[in-house]
């Protein structure tokens, strides 16, 4: 019996839906998510945001598109970026946001789940420091 997608390692689950997209490129846009996760988890967090940016742009709504963006955005060092998809996820799943709830199913792996839970404390720090007016933003003027 075939195992769903959430259980296959990450570098299949790419594969299988690069394959997908290449068959279909008009698939629904959670395709992408579950591409852009699949390759974050496959170590790859500058090709997960392009594919979650496919999506969140359809699909701004998608809380596990979000929640992906904030762990890659950290990953790539785009505090900015983590902190819009941050307050995305609070006003979708306060409680994911906050830490107070696990993960969703799609993470099988404790190494995945610490990865996640990582990232999103490391997010909800700098969002603090940054609402403290802790964090320097770039000048909207050349230097």
């Amino acid at each position: 019996m075939p195992k769903p997608w959430s259980w296959l390692a990450p570098r299949e689950a790419v594969e299988a839906m690069r394959e997908t997209l290449a068959f279909d490129p008009h698939c629904p846009p959670r395709t992408r998510a579950v591409l852009g996760r699949s390759l974050l988890l496959a170590d790859q967090p500058e090709d997960a945001l392009r594919q979650l940016h496919l999506c969140a742009a359809q699909m701004p709504d998608f809380a596990p598109c979000q929640g992906t963006i904030v762990v890659a955005a950290i990953e790539t060092g785009l505090i900015e970026e983590a902190r819009v998809a941050l307050a995305q996820m609070r006003r979708l799943h306060p409680e994911w946001a906050a830490g107070g709830k696990p993960f969703p199913r799609f993470l099988r792996r404790p190494e995945d789940i610490s990865r996640f839970e990582k990232a999103f404390s490391l997010a909800r720090r700098l969002d603090s420091v940054a609402a403290a007016g802790g964090l320097m933003t770039p000048s909207a003027t050349a230097s």
